[in-house]
């Protein structure tokens, strides 16, 4: 609970003062509430969910306790159409156990011991998130924090990753030596391509994938997260040999482009770690890395086959930094509640595992493939989706398969530039999932060690090991900052506005 308790501070940019902010639980409120910042939940077990409104906004959460609330209302947040929140002093006072959700939703508690499909992967249809899933609803539950948080006057800045909102661009390279029937003159055209195809110079479509889409990442000046499959021969559901030319070329061109290598691991690798540590070791070596623990930072597994906790434990023995297969197949939405990564934890004992998960919300081959939406309806969700990211301050990750591009007009390549587009639209900052989880951990690093305020000055320590570039350390309305850094010591002096 621990860990979900920071996580939710985090939503809201509070985490590295988790220690200055009062934990209070109980079947009512306070109704004489302390000097010191506070959150108030009902301290009751999650046992169903119910629908909130939030801006117009249907979100899920706890059931509420039915309290009668102290102080002021947020309006926002409403349930049956009564606050589901106050400002009593400097104590949040919300009416549901909040800090339960987090760890429910981020821990996949319910995943233990539950069905599995063919595939060995946890059931969809089995999720209690199943009405919510296409809303990041701890990204809104954190919206409801902030705004509370300004409403009760604390004067703590909030501390993200540098950029609005994020997006890192993933790929599955499933399959790369397939040919294509006819020039895919929806990747590239021009005569140049034409002439080189007809002349049979025997590029594959996947190859020819891999080069046009990674081009245009580049373009944007952006950077692509690639996953290989690094399985020898006679492993199930091999898509190609990892030896052969056109795979190692092709993991140099993109590793000297500055784009990101990960590991795909193969269908039988969740349940055979020295599989695993092998399939690591190849793509690592072909990336001409010394192959080990930490020469790929992350992995994606094929057929999304995740068992929670153990393919978590097993990825992080293994040496990487962060797992990218949470998610769905047939579905676009938030497994664990969040657009965010966050710091994986155990649900049999409440403890960080050592790993970071970057959860995905967007594939192509969920919309066009599983949901069998049109192009119409695909482009709709994806602008539905990271307009509402942005808003949120979220991060989104998309995964593109580039094997699936062998024809001319493809619908694969049409979806993807147009997420592209839209990524532009919004004003992306976008990262490779390696920077992605780095920046998060960078910032999960940051502890506030001291906090003095004295006639509208509040001067803060910070310890920072990892620094705070890349970071935004950011004041609250009616509040200025300046920041400075010894060390691994960051001071800040707030002033507030006309002090």
């Amino acid at each position: 609970m621990a860990r979900a308790w920071r996580a939710m501070l985090d939503q809201a940019g509070l985490g590295a003062f988790a220690t200055f902010i009062a934990r209070e639980a109980g079947p009512v409120p306070p109704s004489d509430p302390g000097a010191s910042p506070s959150i108030w939940c009902p301290d009751d077990p999650v046992s169903e969910l119910t629908e909130y409104e939030l801006y117009g906004t249907p979100i899920g959460g706890p059931v509420p306790a039915g309290t009668a609330l102290p102080g002021d209302p947020i309006e926002e947040a409403t349930h049956a159409g009564r606050p589901i929140a106050t400002v009593h002093g400097r104590t949040i006072c919300i009416d549901a156990d909040l800090p339960a959700f987090f760890d429910a939703c981020l821990s996949r508690r319910e995943e233990v011991g539950a069905d599995l499909d063919k595939h060995g992967r946890f059931d969809l249809n089995a999720t209690r998130l199943r009405a919510w899933l296409e809303r990041p609803v701890l990204d809104w539950w954190g919206r409801v924090l902030r705004v509370a948080v300004e409403r009760a006057g604390w004067a703590f800045p909030s501390i993200a990753v540098a950029g609005n909102w994020h997006a890192t661009l993933t790929h599955d390279v499933d399959h790369i030596d397939h040919v294509a029937k006819k020039p895919a003159a929806s990747l590239e055209g021009g005569l140049a391509r034409k002439i080189s195809d007809r002349l049979g110079r025997g590029e594959s479509a996947g190859e020819r994938a891999l080069r046009v889409w990674s081009d245009l990442e580049r373009k944007h000046g952006w950077r692509g997260t690639y996953y290989f499959l690094g399985q020898p021969e006679g492993t199930a559901n091999r898509g190609y040999e990892v030896s052969d030319e056109r795979t190692s070329a092709a993991i140099r061109r993109l590793d000297e482009q500055g784009h990101e290598i990960g590991l795909h691991a193969s269908y039988d690798a969740m349940t055979d770690p020295g599989l695993l540590e092998g399939e690591r070791d190849r793509i690592a070596t072909l990336a001409g890395r010394t192959p080990g623990d930490g020469s790929l930072a992350g992995v994606r597994a094929h057929y999304l086959r995740y068992e929670h906790p153990t393919t978590a434990i097993s990825h992080r023995d293994a040496g990487f930094v962060y797992d990218a297969s949470l998610g769905y197949t047939a579905a676009t939405g938030y497994r664990a509640g969040t657009s965010r990564p966050f710091d994986a934890i155990d649900p049999r004992d409440g403890t960080a595992i050592g790993i970071t998960t970057i959860p995905f919300a967007m594939m192509d081959c969920s919309y066009l493939s599983a949901l069998k939406m049109t192009m119409d309806q695909a482009r709709a969700r994806v602008t539905e989706q990271l307009e509402e990211i942005c808003a949120l301050g979220g991060a989104a990750s998309l995964l593109f398969h580039p094997c699936r591009l062998t024809t001319d007009g493809d619908p694969y390549d049409h979806l993807f530039r147009f997420c592209l587009d839209e990524l532009r639209r919004l004003g992306a900052t976008v990262l490779t999932a390696e920077q992605l989880a780095a920046r998060h951990r960078q910032v999960a690093s940051i502890v506030a060690t001291r906090v003095h305020a004295v006639d509208g000055r509040l001067e803060l320590d910070f310890d920072a090991p990892d620094g705070i570039s890349d970071i935004d350390i950011r004041a609250p309305k009616g509040w200025s900052i300046d920041l400075s850094e010894s060390g691994t010591v960051v001071h800040a002096v707030m002033t507030r506005s006309g002090a």
